[in-house]
């Protein structure tokens, strides 16, 4: 079972999803694509989301800060961002769209966002667990630099980050190295591409889930682009999906389909009802009269135990019926849950 699910309680679950494309010399291509394949994969296990796109830096400061307000104590929290990066005095700067305003590697400080500060100001509301995912090692210059020794090309990749009690960090690639913003499917970063189908996977150890997700990338590129992964989880078992009533729309699902697996085995057991008729009634068709007699009688007997399972299947049509009108309410529900969160994140609780 998730450590996510063992309290009578579950933790909440939020979320804040970036992805910059518009960039003044270096655009990209799928971050923004990142971002939104990434809202709707957290969103069906269960996340509240804010998803921005195309951010200037006094933009993405205001985000993370009304994000930061938001996240209540126990709360599982992912942070995703999907962009060009850079590291700076081993510090890490997650670049805005705005990056022309950047004259100098110093001017990171004040016109990017501390990728660490962004992280501590997290911990220090106390959630139950941070999964800080970076896919923003691509190579970058910033726009305005020269050529002189101050300026120019910044260290490669990313640097390697600390992690505190409660945190795991994950990078598309290794510190120092160069991540990949094309993939198979031609819409998303090669990280992003192997994490999205495993975030909804329910019962994932996230930290299993993350190396599936390494092993898929180096395949991929055949060794060139390895993640990278810094751990300071307290628990075994920490899964961002779960079978648990505590996700608002996977647990729908599972409780959605929960009938319509009632319904295959009512099938199978007619099935092979089905088949002992036959066997009953033509498989030793030339014995006596009296050996006919005690085959048609179970022949009848089985006829009814046949209607009695028609009449069950009959209630699990309506039973499913039920459930999906529910299911509809339910995913309405979500809708209104999630429409409450922005606000209260806009209003900066």
């Amino acid at each position: 079972m998730c450590a996510a699910a063992m309290t009578s309680n579950p933790q909440r679950k939020v979320a804040l999803v970036i992805g910059n494309i518009e960039y003044t010399k270096c655009p990209l291509q799928n971050c923004v694509n990142d971002a939104d394949d990434m809202s709707k994969a957290l969103k069906t296990v269960g996340f509240l989301v804010v998803t921005k796109t195309n951010l200037i830096y006094e933009a993405m400061e205001k985000e993370i800060e009304r994000f930061v307000k938001s996240i209540e104590k126990g709360d599982i929290v992912v942070f995703f961002f999907s962009g060009h990066g850079v590291q700076r005095k081993h510090q890490n700067y997650l670049i805005p769209c705005d990056d022309d305003r950047i004259q100098d590697l110093s001017d990171l400080k004040y016109r990017a966002t501390n990728a660490q500060r962004a992280l501590e100001l997290m911990f220090n509301r106390d959630p139950f667990v941070i999964v800080y995912l970076l896919d923003c090692c691509r190579d970058y210059r910033l726009p305005n630099a020269s050529s002189a020794k101050n300026m120019g090309r910044s260290a490669k990749g990313i640097a390697a980050m600390s992690a505190k009690a409660g945190m795991l960090i994950a990078f598309a690639c290794a510190p120092g190295a160069i991540a990949d913003d094309k993939s198979p499917n031609g819409c998303n970063g090669m990280f992003t591409y192997h994490l999205l189908p495993h975030i909804t996977l329910p019962e994932e150890d996230i930290f299993m889930l993350l190396v599936n997700v390494t092993n898929g990338v180096v395949k991929d590129t055949k060794g060139k682009q390895i993640p990278y992964m810094t751990s300071a989880l307290t628990q075994r078992g920490i899964c961002l999906a779960s079978f648990q009533k505590e996700t608002m729309q996977s647990s729908i699902s599972t409780n959605r389909q929960s009938p319509i697996f009632e319904s295959t085995r009512i099938d199978q057991v007619d099935y092979h009802a089905n088949i002992i008729e036959y066997e009953l009634l033509y498989e030793n068709r030339d014995s006596n009269e009296h050996d006919n007699h005690i085959r048609q009688g179970n022949v009848r007997q089985q006829s009814s135990i046949n209607n009695i399972l028609m009449e069950i299947k009959q209630q699990q049509i309506g039973t499913n019926e039920k459930v999906n009108k529910l299911y509809d309410l339910q995913i309405n529900m979500n809708k209104n849950i999630q429409q409450l969160y922005e606000l209260q994140v806009n209003m900066g609780k």
